[in-house]
């Protein structure tokens, strides 16, 4: 019997021995596992619904946990790619006659008040198609109306090439500018590929890759004129500039194939994961009601209206004003404007990764004051970008050297321009997930609205200063800003209210049914 309870005793502490090192060696593999999701390896072998393997790792949801720019595999960094390529594509079509006003002012007898017309068409055109974007990626996939979008509109691109008058560009720019719903398309498409800690990133980085586009249409087109103009069109500037139009048409019809390519959900696309009952079928009176009901994000309309407005109108008129202002030539005037959409090689990231952070550390609260910091001083340098030559007559301003200076300007500006557009859309994907495309195209086309009403506001006028005109629209920045006090979570607070701070009050006025996920 002694020898048995010996024998028992050395059992039982041999089994505690083995399970602490399976619990050891189980730990470590754990702290493997994690060190390879941290590089981007799905090392867990992680499979979607039918059983194909994912590249990147991801969480319960099957969102990618990171973003890994340097490869385009299905269905995360493929639907990433292709929606930042989507975007850039309208964006570069729907600025590209700016840098050429110089050329196309002549040629159609186009005056100040008529090419302000024609940017506010272009940027305004896309506020009813934006919201309608937004049901679209919320019922059918934002792969389909990126793809629709893109599609469509290669047409007035082409139209371009034919215009006769100033009606006709004005109607072809408005038609162009629809393309700019992409946008929405984007942002809903990256939203639900990525988890919750890098969709502030994910979103930032697309949309600032894409509104890359602004910038590289004005340092692009320019020299494309004088290329077509020396191969295609010697000596003739009318017909160089309507040739210059090929070049968006075919980014559009080659962009617009290739979106076909990606997938609508990490698991499928929309119409098979509804028909095998993988996916709840959407509701579009569901979303619509929801969507729309929500405070917050008619609140982040206002402000994304004073960030991503405030791009498109200066898009609009950065190279006129180098041109006009400084006196310099209209390839210099370009190269010298692209510098502020250049900006969004990192600047919207930038804006993504800041929110990210403080929301990691702070909640939602860290969020808003992410976004109230960078709109305010978005706001500052706009100012200070005016003021620089507001005090001087029109003609001492080529002579006065003060170029240079407002390009820093401008570029420091373009940064908290993007940063805030960033921190924005790094707060949409938190606002409603049973209407995450209706809240995007809201906050969207609210961007849109912003450049209509600040280039009417401050640009239109044929003796409005552009300089005063940016003093202006830099205090309404400021002040707009101010908004983000409004902004407030039930669960989480706000960034001057805590948790529950106004007792029952939901800014979600109308609630989802129950169990409805969208």
């Amino acid at each position: 019997v002694a020898m048995a309870d010996v024998a028992a005793s050395k059992l039982a502490e041999g089994t505690r021995v083995a399970m602490a090192d399976v619990a050891a060696l189980e730990a470590e593999i754990d702290r493997l596992h994690a060190y390879c999701e941290r590089h981007g390896l799905n090392s867990r072998g992680v499979s979607d619904i039918v059983g194909r393997e994912f590249a990147l790792p991801v969480d319960a949801e099957h969102k990618a946990t990171v973003l890994q720019v340097t490869t385009a595999a299905q269905p995360h960094m493929r639907a990433f790619h292709l929606a930042w390529l989507g975007f850039f594509s309208t964006f570069f079509s729907t600025f590209a006659p700016a840098p050429l006003m110089p050329y196309i002012k002549p040629a159609l007898g186009i005056s100040k008040r008529e090419a302000a017309v024609a940017g506010m068409a272009s940027v305004g055109s896309t506020i009813f198609f934006r919201l309608i974007m937004g049901l679209v990626a919320d019922t059918i996939g934002a792969r389909r109306g990126m793809a629709a979008c893109l599609l469509v509109t290669t047409l007035p691109i082409l139209g371009m090439m034919y215009v006769q008058d100033a009606t006709g560009f004005i109607v072809c720019r408005g038609l162009i500018g629809i393309s700019l719903a992409s946008f929405v398309a984007c942002q809903a498409w990256v939203s639900v590929m990525f988890s919750k800690p890098i969709v502030g990133l994910a979103n930032a980085t697309a949309g600032g890759w894409g509104n890359l586009g602004g910038g590289i249409t004005n340092l692009a087109m320019p020299f494309v004129f004088l290329a077509v103009r020396d191969s295609f069109a010697p000596g003739d500037d009318d017909a160089a500039w309507r040739l210059c139009f090929w070049l968006p048409a075919l980014l559009h019809f080659g962009t617009g194939l290739a979106t076909l390519t990606g997938r609508d959900l990490p698991d499928g696309n929309v119409d098979e994961l509804e028909l095998s009952g993988a996916k709840q079928k959407s509701r579009s009176d569901v979303v619509l009601k929801v969507g729309f009901s929500n405070l917050n994000g008619w609140l982040l309309c206002v402000l994304y209206g004073m960030s991503f407005g405030v791009e498109l109108t200066v898009t609009n008129e950065a190279a006129t004003y180098f041109f006009e202002y400084h006196g310099l030539s209209v390839k210099l005037a370009g190269a010298l404007a692209s510098c502020f959409g250049l900006m969004n090689l990192f600047a919207r990231s930038l804006g993504g990764i800041a929110s990210d952070w403080l929301g990691k550390r702070f909640g939602m609260p860290g969020r808003i004051w992410s976004l109230w910091i960078s709109q305010a001083l978005e706001g500052v340098f706009c100012c200070l970008l005016g003021l620089t030559t507001s005090g001087m007559a029109l003609e001492e301003i080529p002579a006065s050297n003060t170029a240079g200076r407002c390009v820093l300007l401008l570029s420091v500006f373009s940064i908290f321009v993007q940063m805030a557009e960033g921190g924005t859309y790094a707060i949409v994907p938190q606002v409603s997930r049973s209407a995450l495309g209706v809240v995007s195209g809201i906050v969207g086309a609210g961007g849109n609205l912003g450049s209509v009403v600040t280039t009417a506001a401050f640009f239109a006028s044929s003796d409005a200063r552009t300089d005063d005109s940016f003093i202006k629209m830099g205090l309404a920045i400021v002040a707009s800003s101010c908004l983000c006090a409004l902004l407030y979570w039930p669960d989480e607070g706000g960034a001057l209210l805590g948790p529950r701070a106004l007792g029952r009050f939901n800014p979600q006025l109308v609630l989802p049914p129950e169990g409805y996920g969208g």
